[in-house]
């Protein structure tokens, strides 16, 4: 079931409150019934009786009013066009059937959001050119990942997020009142779909190239008048899709995932409601291979004869090198289990609680020289153990304030250890006995805990005074080292570097200190003040008008690498963003245009880079630093029209202009002292598009036929400081199609799809690592069957 605005209204200027018993029914029925996303409207056509099914086939209706669509922004539930902030939000079923499987995917939907991978395959989230790319466990990202409130603090553990899904809300701009600190670029929070009041299932199979098989299945319903729940659980499968450049024959990227989820809802009495959600994912799929793009030799007269002459990788997405015979692959774990109680003391008032613990392992090994040689592995495996406690009150003392009060406290360990491998390098050759292999090693404790607080005031009926504030302390921990393999050829090389009357032993701690090796630790204090303050003008009943002035932070850290000495690791400061923006949400057209469009600029101190520092005698090494001032400005547009019953256009674009503070002195991608005055940030596009379209109507009266297709388009962008011709990433644009028949009511659906349909070559990160210059593709086309069941 579907509601539009004018039933909306019936519950109060577009507000729901999201709560279980005497308000939950209707905000339930809204949050599961299907929802488009936010600029988008329902596709659902009036219903028709079979004798006037044949002139409706033949002649489209007019078509009706839109759906309006509630989000939780600012934890509770309201209209997303009432909501004044830059907001994308999809239904589980729109992700489905447009291919979104997990985070990465959203940039083929969200204009302005990019995603890529470090070498290591660490994820890299960035909105608006707010991201962070870093490999280290404790890294905190500059976009935070929330699934039902409940926070995965670190990117590595998102990957399983999009499971069963009610909807995902994508909030852009810093969310630190609300959300907290690493929120600078904003925040993705996945809604779970949730157990139903009668029995409800279904299933999901889909079937393409690579024998790329992926199932999954629900069922929902009540198990005593006061229980409900509802199991989840998908598998993903697929043969390997890289093909060997130097052994056709040989195939790498294989998927092999599976994901759990079970809800638990009790409501013991009208004012009392438990919701546990219990959700685990394993992962061992192989790790991608890099392309090999040409040799460049860390000390060229040591470079090895095996890497000179080598051709460089076809422009083909599939085609890649790796080392023969060893096994790149990926096994890692998660669980996560939260209990959120609701206790409403009264109509006005009610407090929250929500308790999670989260546990992470990963052990994956990567071949990143993107050549057959054994010129560079790395190998990582560490756990995150995170808990978080929130308490909050929900206060609407009187109709026009509503508030928000309250306090939370995580508790992250993470263990982290890398291990290169190096061979055949010119490092290994040059450094007199030669550098063996290494063990990165972090241990990092993190403890936050913040004072929160929201209000909403309505000065008039159009008129409402947002304002927040947050308060943070947060103590972080960390003890690092890198480590000799064991094979004692790198703890000669440093101590014959650092002249030691007493060499290191074979499997000590060989980063200097000084001129001194030895165990780093690193105690990093910070706290800060985040705040937001606007205001929401509702001009007419279809057009809002906002206006916001923010402030959020990134917590600072300490890198993960190899380190011969200590400057290399020493820790980041926290960086802030003080970010301005004005928007518009316009319903038009009597009710079948949707326009939203913001205007936005950001300040920034302290922006977090991958970078380097010299060391002496061996050069300049990879380290990270702050940015002291840079700055972003842009504007977006989205756009959703409905002409006629069963036809949705949409489309959206963001220009994001970034630049790097003048008298900014630092180093490019290849270790060469270089001037980054004016320099955009590294993997920021300066435009992104998106647009969709769907033509969904009734051949019979049983029976309907849709077409779709969608496309996403990025410009260039560069991987790393300096903008070197080398490491920059072309532009591209993306290409996908679907199509099928389904029931009216979507209890059955059967389809196709095409995704990347030109074959588009295309690259998602380009990288100098050891000896090599290498590149990270992105997929190639891929086709298949879907089909899916709802009962």
């Amino acid at each position: 079931m579907t509601y539009n605005k004018n039933q909306l209204s019936q519950f109060g200027r577009g507000r729901v409150r999201g709560r279980s018993g005497r308000n939950g029914t209707f905000a339930s029925a809204l949050l599961l019934g299907g929802l488009l996303p936010v600029t988008a409207f329902a596709q659902t056509a009036a219903p028709v009786d079979a004798a006037n099914a044949e002139a409706v086939a033949a002649e489209p209706a007019m078509a009706t009013g839109p759906d309006e669509i509630v989000v939780t922004a600012q934890k509770r539930s309201e209209s997303a066009n009432k909501v004044g902030m830059s907001i994308a939000a999809f239904s589980g079923d729109a992700l489905i059937n447009r291919g979104v499987g997990s985070p990465a995917d959203l940039v083929k939907i969200v204009p302005g959001f990019s995603f890529a991978k470090t070498p290591r395959s660490a994820p890299v989230f960035t909105l608006r050119g707010i991201g962070f790319f870093d490999d280290a466990l404790a890294g905190a990202p500059t976009v935070s990942v929330y699934t039902d409130e409940v926070p995965l603090p670190f990117s590595y553990m998102t990957s399983g997020a999009a499971l069963d899904l009610e909807r995902v809300e994508v909030l852009k701009g810093p969310q630190g009142t609300v959300f907290g600190s690493n929120a600078t670029g904003g925040a993705i929070n996945y809604i779970a779909a949730k157990p139903t009041n009668d029995l409800a299932y279904g299933a999901d199979l889909s079937f393409g190239r690579f024998n790329n098989l992926e199932a999954s299945a629900f069922v929902s319903g009540p198990l005593s008048s006061t229980l409900k729940a509802r199991v989840a659980v998908k598998t993903e499968q697929a043969d390997g899709w890289q093909v060997s450049q130097s052994r056709p024959s040989d195939r790498l990227g294989q998927r092999d995932r599976l994901l759990g989820r079970i809800l638990l809802d009790w409501e013991p009495s009208p004012d009392v409601s438990f919701a546990l959600n219990v959700n685990a994912w394993r992962d061992k799929s192989d790790t991608q291979a890099a392309q090999y793009l040409q040799t460049n030799f860390a000390v060229p007269p040591f470079g090895a004869p095996e890497l000179i002459g080598l051709p460089a990788a076809p422009r083909n997405n599939r085609v890649a090198d790796w080392d023969p015979g060893e096994a790149f692959r990926l096994d890692n774990e998660f669980f996560q289990i939260s209990l959120r109680g609701n206790y409403d003391l009264s109509d006005a008032v009610r407090l929250v609680s929500i308790s999670a613990y989260s546990h992470f392992k990963l052990d994956s090994r990567t071949d990143m020289d993107g050549t057959q040689f054994f010129n560079f592995r790395f190998a990582q495996n560490g756990k995150i153990d995170s808990y978080f406690q929130e308490l909050r009150a929900e206060i609407n003392p009187v109709s026009d304030l509503d508030l928000l009060i309250g306090a939370n406290y995580q508790n992250d360990r993470v263990r982290d250890n890398g291990y290169t491998q190096v061979n055949i390098s010119s490092f290994r050759a040059a450094l007199g006995s030669g550098m063996g292999d290494g063990t990165p090693t972090n241990r990092t404790k993190i403890e936050t805990y913040a004072f929160f607080g929201n209000a909403e005031y309505r000065i008039t009926p159009e008129l409402k005074l947002l304002g927040g504030i947050r308060y943070t302390n947060s103590k972080n921990d960390t003890s690092v080292c890198t480590f000799d393999g064991g094979m004692g050829a790198t703890a000669q090389l440093q101590s014959n570097l650092l002249g030691l009357a007493t060499p290191i032993p074979a499997g000590g701690c060989i980063t200097s200190i000084n001129g001194t090796p030895g165990i780093s630790n690193f105690k990093i204090y910070e706290d800060n003040i985040s705040w937001r303050t606007g205001l929401n003008w509702q001009a007419t009943p279809d057009i809002l008008l906002y206006a916001n002035v923010s402030r959020g932070y990134k917590a600072g850290g300490v890198p993960q690498l190899f380190a011969f000495n200590a400057n290399q690791l020493r820790p980041v400061t926290q960086e802030s963003l003080l970010a301005y923006e004005v928007g518009a949400k316009m319903t038009l057209l009597n009710n079948t245009l949707q326009l939203n469009g913001a205007l936005f600029y950001y300040d920034y101190t302290d922006k977090q880079l991958k970078s380097r520092v010299p060391v002496v005698p061996i050069g300049n090494l990879e380290s990270t630093i702050n940015i002291p001032k840079s700055r972003v400005q842009g504007a977006e547009l989205q756009i959703t029209w409905v002409p006629v019953n069963g036809l949705t256009l949409s489309g959206g674009g963001t220009y994001v202009d970034s630049r790097i503070g003048a008298g900014t002195l630092g180093f490019n991608g290849f270790g060469t002292p270089t001037d980054l005055s004016g320099e955009a940030f590294p993997l920021t596009p300066k435009w992104q598009l998106t647009a969709d379209a769907e033509y969904d109507r009734p051949v019979s009266d049983s029976l309907n036929a849709y077409i779709g297709g969608s496309m996403s388009y990025q410009s260039r962008a560069y991987s790393l400081l300096g903008q070197l011709e080398l490491l920059k990433i072309d532009p591209y644009t993306l290409f996908d199609l679907r199509f099928g028949v389904h029931h009216p009511d979507d209890k059955w659906r059967i389809g196709g799809f095409v995704r990347n349909v030109t074959n588009k070559y295309y690259n998602l990160l380009r990288s100098p690592v050891a000896d090599t210059a290498i590149i990270f593709a992105g997929q190639p086309r891929t086709y298949g069957i879907t089909a899916s069941v709802r009962y």
